[in-house]
């Protein structure tokens, strides 16, 4: 059974732009998949620290079984057992569609979807060593809105100084405080300094968790597999 807070991956496709990579979450070519489900994140490395959990967001056609119109990373009907008896989750949300789940204890665990398909198996090690990741060093933060087939779409689009730590897997966008959106990261980010943090309308008008930005002010953070956030960001003026 899933407990704790009530609060999603997005599917990036990237371009080059001049000389820097843009990270994007356009809609697909076809509207077949314009549900969305949860996905697990954490991938690179299954054995979870001290301060960590297992990082859930969102992907067009959902995993584990699960579509949904509300937030994927609630990921209802999961379980998680250690092979004989139920493990506890704990879910703390950290933006629209992100989620981290805190296992509780340290056994084996393996995750099952509401498909009853295992959908990861995971392990502890309370002596790896607490998250280091710099703050972001956004340089700006622009919202526009093009036309598009039979419709348009609107796009926010962070701009950032050098590209993202390897350790993180996403940007998360705070407005006084709250999260509001955020992005994934491609596997491969190390020459990426544009990336587009929220994106509506289009062909599909695929419903994308969080908010557009505006002419407020927003302030940044990175997450990475675990859930473990970096520093946030000095304060940047958004425009639209």
């Amino acid at each position: 059974m899933i407990r704790g807070t009530v609060s999603v991956m997005r599917m990036l496709h990237c371009s080059v732009v001049a000389a820097t990579l843009v990270a994007s979450s356009g809609a697909h070519a076809t509207c077949a998949m314009a549900r969305i489900g949860p996905r697990v994140m954490t991938t690179r490395s299954t054995v979870i620290p001290a301060d960590g959990g297992v990082l859930v967001g969102y992907q067009f056609g959902g995993t584990g079984g699960e579509f949904t119109d509300d937030d994927p990373s609630a990921a209802a009907g999961w379980t998680a057992s250690d092979g004989t008896h139920p493990i506890g989750l704990t879910r703390i949300s950290l933006a629209p569609g992100l989620s981290v789940w805190k296992l509780a204890g340290n056994a084996p665990t393996t995750i099952t979807g509401k498909d009853a398909k295992p959908i990861g198996a995971f392990t502890h090690d309370a002596k790896l060593p607490a998250v280091a990741m710099p703050a972001p060093q956004p340089t700006s933060a622009t919202t526009s809105t093009a036309p598009s087939f039979r419709s348009s779409t609107t796009t926010s689009t962070v701009t950032l100084a050098k590209a993202p730590p390897p350790d993180a897997v996403a940007l998360i966008v705070y407005a006084a405080g709250a999260p509001i959106t955020y992005a994934q990261l491609p596997d491969t980010h190390d020459k990426l300094t544009k990336l587009a943090v929220f994106e509506a309308g289009g062909r599909c008008a695929l419903p994308m968790p969080g908010h557009a930005l505006s002419s407020g002010t927003y302030t940044f953070a990175y997450v990475d597999a675990f859930g473990r956030l970096s520093p946030q960001s000095k304060p940047l003026r958004g425009k639209s």
